[in-house]
């Protein structure tokens, strides 16, 4: 059993909790990139998806304010196979406009192994996670 209400809220503009419908963790951030603090926000929801058994990380970033820059999209990415267990779909939702700016970051991930794809939807994301 999934518990529902296991959620964090940190004072930096995230919150980390459980999709029901997904049946995944999901993540949802409302500040700018930060490098440090997405490393800590994927040290956290990770730990949740182990407690958990889930095998889904949905992040909604449609808040975030501006893309990353390329450098640091490309330090975050290219650490994901060291954190997200195996057989972990993670599926990041964000604003149209910003995609063709952070598409490097699925690159980057997919070349590692990890199984990770940018939306623009969350209904959409959400069906490729529970596929």
């Amino acid at each position: 059993m999934i518990p529902s209400e296991i959620q964090r809220r940190a004072a930096m503009g995230y919150t980390i909790s459980i999709h029901e419908q997904a049946q995944a963790v999901l993540v949802t951030h409302s500040g700018e990139f930060d490098l440090v603090e997405y490393r800590q926000i994927r040290l956290e929801s990770t730990e949740l998806l182990k407690q958990s058994g889930l095998n889904g990380l949905l992040v909604d970033a449609t808040q975030v304010p501006a893309s990353p820059r390329v450098l640091d999209q490309f330090a975050f990415a290219s650490e994901h196979d060291q954190f997200v267990p195996l057989g972990v779909r993670l599926a990041i939702v964000i604003r149209d406009d910003i995609k063709p700016r952070v598409q490097f970051t699925e690159d980057v991930s997919v070349n590692r192994q990890v199984d990770l794809r940018l939306f623009t939807d969350m209904d959409t994301a959400i069906a490729w996670l529970t596929r």
